[in-house]
């Protein structure tokens, strides 16, 4: 299913971001990098649940593992994962918003060009 936007894409000629503007750009980029990071995180979490602190024998420990593995909650897994996603939209949204509602000019025709984008 293609994303949906909430308006038509646009066409800024001579658009030379404020101040203001570079600093919430920067915020954006931040925040894509930190829940890239976010998402590396969780994705290792069943395996340090699964595997952590694993010092008895090996057969023990595979034996642990697979009823550890089998008794997981994926689905709470699966959730989590998922909301990444769109906790990064939103937190982008809340910054192009933001930025729309207290810009003018080229500034404000360039945020609104963003969240309609998002």
């Amino acid at each position: 299913m293609p994303a949906q936007v909430k308006g038509t894409f646009c066409n800024i000629k001579g658009f030379k971001p404020s101040q203001r503007t570079r600093i919430a750009i920067k915020d954006m980029n931040n925040v894509i990098k930190m829940s890239s990071y976010l998402d590396k995180l969780v994705a290792l979490i069943p395996f340090y649940h699964l595997f952590a602190g694993r010092k008895s024998y090996t057969g023990v420990a595979i034996t642990s593992a697979g009823w550890n593995a089998s008794t997981y909650d994926w689905k709470m897994f699966n959730d989590a994962m998922m909301a990444i996603p769109l906790i990064k939209r939103k937190r982008l949204e809340n910054i192009a918003e933001n930025e729309m509602l207290f810009a003018n000019g080229k500034d404000y025709e360039f945020w609104t060009c963003v969240y309609n984008s998002l």
